[in-house]
C-alpha cells in the first residue's frame, strides 16, 4: 500500500483547498441562497402593493369608484398636502411610492376619450411599484370604457369594473420537480455537482500530478508493482477522500436543519455525483502538466457544466438547443435526479434511479478513459 500512503503524504500539503472551496460552498449557501428559499412559495404569494396617496377634486361616480378599488388593492396614506415641492418630498424620503390627482372634469373628460388630461401621476423614477400603480389605473379606466361602450351608463360600468377586478383566482400549482415548490434540502443539494467538481479537481489533481512525475513514475515501473494495483490503490485514496468530503456535508446539513423526509435519495444521489468528479479529476490527472491551469480547468468544469445543466440557471427556462447539449454532460442527469427525489413519492422510485444509472455511466466511462490514458502514457515511456 506503498502508492496508497504516498497520496495522503502529498495531499497534506494541499488540504487547504478543501477547506476554501468548502468555505465558499457555505458561504453563497447559507449567505444568498437558502435565506432567500421561501418554503411554501406556492402557497404564499401575495400580489404587490403600493403606499400611495390620492385627492380626489372631481367626487364623481368614476373618480369615487377608482378611489375605492385602489383602496382595496394597494395602501392608502395621507399626506401633509398635495403641494407640489411637499409630494416630491415625500416620494423621495420614501413615504409614499405614488401619488394621484384627479381633476374636476374627470368623468367627463373619461367620456369624452380625454381621461389622461384630467389625471396627474406623482410616481419615483424607474420603480416598479410605481409601473405597478400606474398599470392598475389604466386597467380599471379600460375596463370601465369597455363597458359603457357596451351600452351601460358610466355608473353601471364602475360597478361591473369593481367586481370583475376585485374576483380572486385561486391558482395551484403542480406538484412535480418542474414547478412544484422546493425546499431548502433541495437547494442543498442542487448546487454539489459546482463546488464537488471544483474541489476535486482542484485539491487532488495536483496529488495525481506529483504521482505522475518521472521520477515517480520510473520507480514505480522499476518495482513489482502491477500497473492495475497502482490505480486500484490511488482510486481507493480518491474514494476515501470525497467519501470523506460528501460525509462533511452531510453533516453540515443535519446541523444546519436543511433535511426533509427525502434526504436519504439525495445522499445517494451526491454519492453518485462524487463518484464522477473523482473520475473527471482521475481523467483531468492524466493530461494536465503545469499546476498553474488546474484551478483554471476545475472553474471552467465546474461552472460550465453548472450553468448547461440546470444547476444554476432552472432547466425549464433553458432552451432545447442547450439541453440537448446538457445531455452528454452528467450535472444534467444530476439534477435530472433531484427534480425527481424532489417530487418523489413511494411506488414511483424508478424516476429516481434512471438518473442515477446514467451518473454512474459517466463515472464508469470517464475512469475507464483514465485508466486507458494512463495505459497509453505508460507505454510511451
Amino acid at each position: 500500500m506503498k502508492i496508497f500512503k504516498a497520496f495522503f503524504m502529498v495531499m497534506r500539503k494541499y488540504t487547504y483547498n478543501f477547506s476554501m472551496y468548502l468555505g465558499i460552498f457555505c458561504g453563497v449557501l447559507f449567505g444568498g441562497v437558502l435565506p432567500n428559499v421561501d418554503q411554501n412559495t406556492a402557497q404564499k404569494y401575495v400580489s404587490p402593493t403600493v403606499e400611495y396617496a390620492i385627492l380626489d377634486l372631481d367626487d364623481s361616480e368614476l373618480s369615487r369608484g377608482l378611489s375605492e378599488y385602489l383602496e382595496k388593492t394597494h395602501e392608502k396614506k395621507e399626506v401633509r398636502s398635495f403641494d407640489e415641492e411637499l409630494i416630491r418630498d415625500d416620494l423621495y424620503c420614501r413615504y409614499i411610492g405614488a401619488a394621484i390627482v384627479l381633476e374636476k372634469g374627470f368623468q367627463e373628460g373619461f367620456e369624452k376619450g380625454e381621461s389622461a388630461e384630467y389625471i396627474k401621476f406623482y410616481d419615483i423614477p424607474d420603480n416598479t411599484y410605481a409601473v405597478v400603480f400606474s398599470g392598475c389605473v389604466q386597467e380599471y379606466l379600460k375596463q370601465v370604457k369597455i363597458g359603457t361602450r357596451g351600452g351601460l351608463t358610466v355608473g353601471e360600468s364602475v360597478a361591473k369594473a369593481g367586481e370583475q377586478l376585485g374576483n380572486k383566482i385561486e391558482v395551484t400549482y403542480p406538484e412535480d420537480g418542474a414547478s412544484g415548490a422546493r425546499d431548502k434540502t433541495y437547494y442543498f443539494f442542487l448546487y454539489l455537482p459546482w463546488i464537488l467538481t471544483l474541489m476535486m479537481v482542484v485539491a487532488l489533481t495536483p496529488v495525481l500530478a506529483r504521482l505522475n512525475e518521472e521520477r515517480i513514475r520510473k520507480r514505480v515501473n522499476a518495482s513489482p508493482y502491477k500497473f492495475s494495483r497502482m490505480n486500484t490503490e490511488i482510486y481507493l485514496a480518491m474514494f476515501i477522500v470525497g467519501f470523506g468530503v460528501c460525509v462533511v456535508l452531510f453533516a453540515i446539513a443535519l446541523m444546519t436543519g436543511t433535511v426533509n423526509s427525502n434526504v436519504g435519495l439525495y445522499v445517494i444521489n451526491m454519492f453518485v455525483m462524487m463518484l464522477v468528479a473523482l473520475s473527471i479529476t482521475f481523467l483531468v490527472s492524466k493530461f494536465v502538466k503545469n499546476d498553474m491551469i488546474i484551478s483554471l480547468i476545475g472553474n471552467v468544469l465546474g461552472l460550465g457544466m453548472s450553468f448547461l445543466c440546470g444547476v444554476f440557471v432552472p432547466q425549464s427556462v433553458m432552451s432545447p438547443t442547450i439541453l440537448k447539449v446538457a445531455h452528454i454532460l452528467p450535472a444534467y442527469w444530476y439534477v435530472k435526479a433531484n427534480d425527481a427525489i424532489n417530487a418523489y413519492k413511494p411506488g414511483n422510485l424508478s424516476s429516481v434511479l434512471g438518473p442515477i444509472g446514467v451518473e454512474l455511466l459517466f463515472a464508469v466511462t470517464l475512469f475507464g478513459a483514465g485508466l486507458y490514458a494512463a495505459k497509453v502514457r505508460r507505454v510511451k515511456n
